[in-house]
């Protein structure tokens, strides 16, 4: 939880918060006193993309059977799935880029209008 905290550039209260948690209560499950409750752990699923898996144990279990659904998907399905993780990496790592005009939607949206995807 810290890494994702930190990643995100939250300072423990503001984590806490955007949670539902007292800073106190954070505090006691980031330093392994307490356990996360259900609700909690599908916060921070909803709000941070973050998997069970990853939550639960620090990785993907079992990435076989996702790797699978994704190469059964179709091509315009994978570019959804593209356009999901640039979203994700973009804004939960808080990316900026040099002088802040590249607009994610606007370059993918370029690409997929050109026919190249």
């Amino acid at each position: 939880m810290r890494e994702i905290r930190l990643s995100s550039g939250l300072t423990q209260k503001q984590f806490a918060e955007s949670l539902g948690m007292s800073r106190e209560g954070y505090q006691k499950v980031e330093r392994g006193e307490n356990n996360l409750s259900l609700d909690v752990l599908e916060r921070m699923k909803s709000i941070y993309g973050i998997s069970s898996d990853y939550l639960l144990y620090g990785e993907l279990k079992d990435t076989s059977a996702t790797w699978e659904l994704v190469q059964d998907c179709s091509d315009k399905t994978k570019f959804e799935i593209v356009i999901r993780l640039i979203r994700y990496f973009t804004k939960s790592r808080n990316v900026s880029y040099g002088d802040n005009s590249f607009d994610v939607e606007k370059f993918i949206g370029e690409i997929y209008r050109s026919g190249e995807i």
